[in-house]
């Protein structure tokens, strides 16, 4: 899928941070979430104290 946005980070906490992706085809957040569902999609993250 084209996707944007996915490496960025907001909200982050030590327990937790959110992702905001958008289709780079226009395809609608709705049919995005659908296909994260079917397929299972899922983020992989490492975290590292500085």
């Amino acid at each position: 899928w084209d996707l944007t946005g996915y490496t960025a980070i907001y909200s982050s906490t030590k327990n937790s941070f959110r992702v905001y992706t958008q289709s780079i085809s226009g395809a609608a957040s709705s049919s995005l979430l659908s296909w994260a569902q079917t397929y299972g999609w899922n983020v992989e993250w490492i975290g590292v104290s500085l």
